[in-house]
């Protein structure tokens, strides 16, 4: 009987390792692939479509209730540089949108 249970905890041990191993994948691993993703040019937008976004000086006359962007969600102020998209004028900083 305790040779039984002895071999059933090593056996759901392992079954338990196998489970956290296989459902959380290495973290350094998947920072690597991200980093290598950068590095050739795999992420993000191609420079030359970034291009074709028109940039336009922040107006708060422009945007009677302010203007947050979206992907740092700080206010936008006066004058910055910013990025409108041409069929919806949804603005982005120009730093945070060319990342």
């Amino acid at each position: 009987m305790e040779f039984f249970m002895m071999w059933f905890a090593a056996v759901f041990i392992l079954i338990i390792i196998v489970v956290v191993f296989h459902c959380f994948p290495n973290r350094s691993q998947q920072a690597t692939d991200d980093t290598n993703n950068r590095t050739h040019g795999q992420r993000g937008l191609d420079k030359s479509f970034l291009k074709t976004i028109r940039v336009v000086q922040f107006d708060p006359e422009r945007f009677k209730e302010g203007l947050e962007c979206t992907i740092c969600l700080s206010k936008v102020k006066e004058g910055e540089k910013t990025r409108v998209l041409p069929k919806c004028d949804h603005a982005f900083h120009m730093e945070c949108i060319d990342m």
